[in-house]
């Protein structure tokens, strides 16, 4: 049974009319180890931010600490509401094969629960090649297969852009190939955290999983102070685009 919270007591109908936007990720640690730049731009700019987070990450059997490890993250990020699936087609695992309908069934619930204009989510690589990651993506094509045939715009798609070995571990030295990738474009946007260190302290809250690579992943990877997102086409021939508040399609958390 999917575990759903809101962390932030009375928080949604202060933010209520502000858009929503809806992370997706596979497992708990995803959204602070991967998406902080994205987390920290959205928060900035007013937008309530909610978490769909498919396992409980119970691959070591750690699922129960996992999840309240969740709960504190989502508490220092100001998360304003989060949900763990969990269900038995969607256990954490490296030789778990995930189901893309049952995925976008669970987004398209939690499209509709919160009524999402936004959903970010893992690209075709998933950043680390996980597979559960990778699977994401299968389950956002197959959602916006599910839109289409019904005819209905649906919310804006988009996705953290994976990248070679090189640059994942470049750290701010891939800065400035990001914002050129991203200068001019309307379907690539780029964020940068002046804040990193906000990222380190919402890892601090996966204990279970501080690890020592994990810790050089955080100090070395560009994820830690940008993400570039990619926005999936649409298969619609008419499909509002995403605001910005820069013209270079660029976004600096204060």
């Amino acid at each position: 049974m999917p575990l759903s919270f809101s962390p932030l007591p009375g928080r949604s109908q202060r933010v209520s009319s502000a858009p929503t936007v809806l992370f997706v990720v596979a497992h708990p640690d995803d959204e602070s180890l991967f998406f902080a730049p994205t987390i920290l731009a959205f928060k900035q700019a007013g937008m309530r931010v909610c978490l769909c987070c498919l396992s409980n990450g119970n691959a070591a059997g750690l699922g129960p600490r996992r999840a309240l490890e969740l709960k504190a993250a989502c508490r220092f990020w100001q998360i304003d509401k989060y949900v763990i699936i969990d269900a038995p087609g969607l256990q954490d695992g490296l030789n778990t094969k995930w189901d893309a309908a049952l995925i976008a069934e669970h987004i398209a619930r939690q499209v509709s629960a919160w009524a999402a204009s936004t959903v970010v989510s893992f690209d075709a690589g998933g950043v680390s090649g996980h597979p559960n990651h990778c699977a994401i993506y299968k389950g956002l094509l197959h959602y916006q297969m599910k839109l289409h045939a019904a005819a209905s715009p649906g919310p804006a798609i988009w996705t953290l852009v994976t990248t070679g070995m090189l640059r994942k571990f470049s750290s701010l030295c891939d800065l400035p190939l990001s914002l050129v990738e991203s200068r001019g474009r309307q379907d690539i946007v780029c964020y940068i955290s002046l804040r990193p260190w906000k990222g380190v302290c919402a890892m601090v809250c996966h204990w279970s999983q501080l690890v020592w690579f994990r810790w050089l992943f955080i100090l070395f990877s560009r994820y830690t102070f940008v993400n570039t997102l990619r926005r999936l086409r649409s298969l619609q021939k008419r499909q509002p685009r995403m605001k910005h508040n820069s013209r270079a399609n660029l976004l600096l958390p204060g």
